[in-house]
């Protein structure tokens, strides 16, 4: 009866390790989408400004916006 309990009580150790890797992986795919976005959120707010300050309309900023095609994690 003892090796059960040692090999359930090592798999379960496993099963914690590979959690614990998925959780890593899950936070650092999380941090870059939420910094992907914000960046995005700055390149947008930057061109609806410039285009405003140059006397475009909010609706041609818009317009541009859709031909625009950004990366924002290679930014």
């Amino acid at each position: 009866m003892g090796t059960k309990t040692k090999t359930k009580k090592s798999k379960q150790a496993k099963l914690a390790k590979e959690v614990k890797k998925l959780d890593k992986s899950i936070n650092v795919n999380t941090n870059m989408y939420i910094s992907a976005c914000i960046k995005m959120y700055r390149f947008t707010h930057f061109l609806y400004l410039n285009n405003l300050l140059f006397g475009k309309s909010l609706q041609q900023s818009e317009l541009l916006l859709r031909d625009v095609k950004y990366d924002p994690i290679s930014h």
